[in-house]
């Protein structure tokens, strides 16, 4: 992040916290432009999402300490490498000549199921929040591409 990038994330957090109860500055202190680093940013983020979780229904704390915890991300890491791998299977099979293995089919179209059902957790849980990061947007992005690709295969079937 630039400088000025760096700036205008912290004006918009800053912006986001002020609807809430307790004065960010009580928080962080008094922060000008020129002291912005990613830890500040990183701490305002933790405060807003701290602050914004005390309203969260049960289902959505219980819903947001899977999807954070350590070992649900390496699962999906786990899973992701496997997708790669069915990937470049399927590569190979269509260069030469083959046609699509039913059960790299269904495994593909489970993987994006469950993509979606994850994608559709996280925007629960996050809500407005989930757009903030950049890799939700792309996760958002990749899953919408991939269930319309999917659906556009099953309905040439």
């Amino acid at each position: 992040h630039s400088s000025s990038s760096q700036a205008q994330e912290l004006r918009h957090l800053f912006g986001l916290c002020a609807e809430l109860p307790t004065p960010i500055s009580t928080v962080m202190g008094e922060v000008e432009d020129d002291e912005v680093d990613v830890s500040t940013i990183a701490n305002l983020r933790k405060a807003e999402t701290g602050r914004l979780r005390a309203e969260w229904s049960p289902l959505r704390l219980f819903l947001a300490s899977i999807v954070e915890a350590n070992w649900y991300q390496a699962m999906f890491g786990v899973i992701l490498t496997f997708h790669a791998v069915l990937v470049i299977q399927e590569t190979d099979t269509r260069a030469s000549g083959r046609d699509r293995e039913p059960w790299n089919m269904m495994m593909a179209t489970s993987l994006i199921v469950l993509y979606l059902c994850e994608l559709i957790v996280r925007v629960f849980v996050y809500r407005r929040l989930f757009f903030n990061e950049i890799g939700n947007r792309i996760d958002f992005f990749v899953v919408a591409l991939d269930t319309a690709d999917l659906i556009a295969t099953y309905l040439e079937m």
